[in-house]
């Protein structure tokens, strides 16, 4: 998203941002046609556009309204994402259940791992949207007693050999 706004300010598509300098000094570029070519390269790695995050988050908080939007719209997707996971999760126990008056609630355990997470506002604000998500699949008679947000047990990629294998 930063890099999208970075762009559309570089050649006139969209409005002047506070992005742009910090952006292309991070990325190491100097004009719009090094940021396609970047873009385009080996170098552009996810740890490097990761990194960017950081920079949103910096000049959210210090009152830019398009960095702050791109943050907002960044916990307002990982949020949907939970959800997709948790409903995915919940039907295929459902599914498997023998029981014919429906399977028992389960405390669902949501980790979140990422530099994402370091920001306070993404904390809180994903802490609100996967509580507002699990209430309503708890409403839309989903088996869910409970829900907490815990510390990562595991790296990334064992966490999600570990949801392919529950939803599997």
């Amino acid at each position: 998203e930063a890099l999208r706004a970075v762009c559309r300010s570089l050649d006139g598509r969209g409005p002047q941002t506070r992005l742009v300098s910090p952006v292309m000094d991070a990325l190491e570029v100097r004009s719009a046609d090094e940021l396609v070519v970047f873009v385009h390269s080996e170098a552009c790695t996810r740890t490097r556009i990761a990194a960017l995050s950081r920079i949103v988050f910096d000049l959210a908080e210090e009152g830019s309204s398009e960095a702050a939007d791109i943050r907002a719209r960044a916990a307002a997707l990982l949020s949907l994402g939970v959800r997709s996971v948790a409903q995915s999760m919940l039907q295929k126990r459902q599914e498997r259940s023998l029981n014919p008056s429906g399977v028992a609630p389960v405390e669902m355990m949501i980790a979140l791992r990422g530099g994402l997470f370091e920001d306070e506002y993404m904390k809180a604000s994903l802490g609100f949207a996967v509580s507002e998500s699990m209430a309503r699949l708890k409403r839309d008679f989903m088996p869910i007693s409970s829900w907490k947000i815990i510390k990562p047990r595991y790296d990334a990629a064992v966490g999600a050999a570990i949801l392919a294998q529950m939803v599997a």
